[in-house]
């Protein structure tokens, strides 16, 4: 039961600091010009395509550390359905907020500030939500091999 508890917990964590290490760099690297359509927070085709690579990526790092702790890949069932789960409740305030585009001036943003007030289409929170879940699976399923 720990090594469960234990995969879980430790697969969670390894998505949540992929996901912030790597999203942080990427809005640093590209800036709020590429990250955002132009004159709003809006976020540009360019960032769903990373956000959506990045989700599955995540969940399939975060599938292979469950895995290498739990040995258990019913285990990364029940993790990669809590992924999907959380995800989807992280994402319901973002989802039921007003989606009129938000105007953006020219001065720099926090990084912190700008992810706050980025909005994704709702197709992409859901998408996202199942290639994390998904990725999970997947990435329980490469340590088993």
């Amino acid at each position: 039961m720990l090594k469960a508890i234990g995969g879980i917990v430790l697969g969670y964590i390894a998505l949540m600091v992929f996901f912030f290490g790597v999203f942080t760099g990427l809005y640093l690297a590209l800036g709020p010009e590429r990250v955002f359509q132009p004159g709003t927070f809006q976020i540009s085709m360019l960032w769903l395509v990373l956000a959506l690579v990045g989700a599955l990526v995540a969940g399939v790092l975060a599938g292979l550390v469950c895995h290498a702790v739990s040995r258990n890949l019913r285990v990364c069932r029940v993790f990669a359905i809590i992924v999907f789960l959380l995800a989807i409740v992280v994402c319901l305030p973002v989802m039921m907020a007003d989606q009129a585009p938000q105007p953006r001036g020219s001065e720099p943003l926090p990084t912190m500030e700008a992810m706050q007030r980025g909005q994704a289409p709702i197709w992409m929170h859901l998408l996202s939500a199942a290639l994390s879940g998904g990725g999970v699976l997947l990435g329980a399923r490469l340590k088993r091999e």
